[in-house]
């Protein structure tokens, strides 16, 4: 492993070796014994922040603080840059709220390692001999493939809700299973999801969202699906979204269907993309309550969107309003064209108004029809190739991206330019004007039309 790591941390661990020895911990040591890359190196010592910051004054490394009340700093040198912990216990106030009302450091690296959370993340390597150091077992759970807790399962999710969504999501990137108990008390204990963060939830969901492409070299198809499963086995995922719940033995038609509501958002997401696969997850969620009101499931896509909207912006993960509004677009919109019936002019017209999204669309309607009966859309197929037609023809897909310019409404009243400009640029997508000329002179239709209407 010496030879993975920068030369820096070489230079930093021989620097501190006559004080403390240095360690890799976590994730980097994991990985490199699954054969697996990785980027960010977590370090630590015996050595409290206090007394690092003072040795390493005058060197080539720079102490950034970062959390000193639970003993950590980032040390960087020119490109070099990693997170130090020192040796600590940690002391939890009740409920699983992830940040530790107590910290003690110490000397002990055992005790260290029971204060993490599975025992594969609790290996250590020292950099200056080469060895691993390896408390718990944690190098025979990496060589079996499976996750445990570093103690007992019940003081490590109780400690911290967050583990509970950690579990599921390595158990997806990495293809790892989960020792029983473990699972056990991760279900026992999912209300502690409750006390984290949003914005930590948020970051969370969206890395088991995109497990399956986390170690390409793995190629760990569909891990995204068991994550989502997995966080469904731990009763994680309908506390945290309860509208999911309600999905669960809802039957579809089954001529279009071969799946209740519930169990077709995880095959739509199974299918999805990456791009796609948060509007995935919500895109039918208000099935069961438009069946209960209406009778039926028309209206689900406006109000899976304002669901949408609801659990993941401002009031639910807080996500950034250009993510949120990208996705209930996707949602509002994954039901257009559906039996493919639509004339290509209003199509064109659909997919130019839509340009900014349309690839992530036809992805999202393609992972609905493949969750829904396990075949191809038609409907996707011909707005793919109708798009990419339009794209390669040079069709205008904002109003910008007329030929005509602003002098060639000079003589429009600026009231009304946006709206002529509006109705060149419609025609203009629907009846492949192209040139300048063709512009021009659907200018000038407009501008007579509008002249006549209002006489």
């Amino acid at each position: 492993m010496k030879n993975k790591l920068p030369k820096a941390l070489n230079e930093l661990a021989d620097f501190l070796g006559k004080d403390a020895t240095l360690y890799a911990v976590g994730g980097s040591v994991r990985n490199f014994l699954l054969g697996l890359d990785f980027d960010d190196i977590d370090i630590t010592s015996s050595l409290p922040p206090s007394v690092l910051i003072e040795k390493l004054k005058g060197s080539k490394f720079k102490v950034a603080d970062s959390n000193l009340r639970v003993g950590t700093v980032i040390v960087t040198s020119c490109d070099f840059k990693a997170e130090y912990t020192c040796f600590r216990q940690d002391s939890y106030p009740v409920g699983g709220a992830h940040t530790p009302a107590k910290v003690e450091f110490c000397t002990d690296i055992a005790l260290d390692a029971k204060r993490r959370d599975f025992k594969a993340n609790a290996v250590y390597y020292d950099i200056s001999k080469g060895i691993f150091v390896d408390p718990l077992g944690g190098m025979e759970d990496i060589k079996n493939k499976i996750l445990s807790a570093t103690v007992t399962p019940q003081k490590v999710f109780s400690e911290d809700g967050l583990r509970i969504l950690r579990l599921c999501r390595f158990a997806a990137e990495l293809g790892f299973g989960i020792e029983d108990e473990t699972m056990e008390w991760a279900i026992k204990m999912s209300d502690n999801v409750l006390d984290i963060s949003k914005e930590r939830i948020a970051t969370e969901l969206k890395k088991i969202l995109s497990a399956d492409v986390r170690y390409p070299s793995l190629n760990n198809k569909y891990a995204q699906y068991r994550g989502l499963k997995l966080l469904d086995q731990t009763t994680v995922l309908t506390k945290l979204f309860p509208v999911l719940k309600e999905g669960k033995g809802v039957a579809q038609n089954p001529k279009y269907h071969d799946y209740d509501v519930f169990e077709h958002i995880m095959q739509t997401v199974k299918f999805a993309p990456p791009s796609v696969r948060l509007a995935a997850l919500f895109h039918d969620v208000a099935k069961p309550m438009c069946l209960a009101r209406d009778g039926n499931m028309y209206n689900h896509p406006l109000e899976s969107a304002a669901i949408a909207r609801r659990e993941l912006g401002a009031t639910g993960l807080k996500l950034s309003n250009a993510e949120v509004d990208f996705t209930c677009r996707l949602i509002e919109n994954h039901m257009y064209n559906l039996l493919n019936e639509t004339k290509t002019p209003k199509l064109k017209w659909f997919l130019a108004k839509n340009h900014d999204i349309a690839p992530a669309l036809i992805s999202l309607i393609r992972a609905d029809a493949m969750a829904a009966k396990g075949v191809t859309s038609p409907s996707a197929d011909r707005m793919e190739s109708l798009f990419n037609d339009m794209l390669k023809a040079g069709v205008p897909l904002c109003v910008k991206d007329l030929k005509i310019k602003g002098e060639d409404v000079l003589d429009v009243r600026p009231k009304t330019r946006s709206e002529i400009l509006n109705k060149v640029w419609e025609k203009s997508v629907k009846y492949d004007l192209l040139t300048y000329e063709q512009q021009l002179k659907a200018l000038g239709d407009i501008k007579r039309q509008i002249i006549k209407e209002k006489k």
